[in-house]
């Protein structure tokens, strides 16, 4: 909630009880999240960062190297 705060552009956040939605967003989604086989934590990263953990990952599962 920190994070997306001042962001306007992110309507699933507008309303009265944001972290409230957060809340039920991550229950919601917590299946899907569970069931990848692959994460990128992108907590202390930057994009270029993030992108190429992304591009490592998918160069493994495309040529096996």
């Amino acid at each position: 909630l920190q994070r997306t705060r001042q962001h306007t552009h992110r309507p699933l956040l507008h309303g009265p009880d944001p972290a409230r939605r957060i809340a039920e967003l991550l229950a919601e989604r917590a299946p899907l999240y569970r069931a990848i086989a692959h994460r990128v934590d992108t907590s202390h990263t930057t994009v270029e960062e993030n992108v190429e953990d992304v591009l490592t990952i998918y160069r493994h599962q495309t040529t096996g190297a």
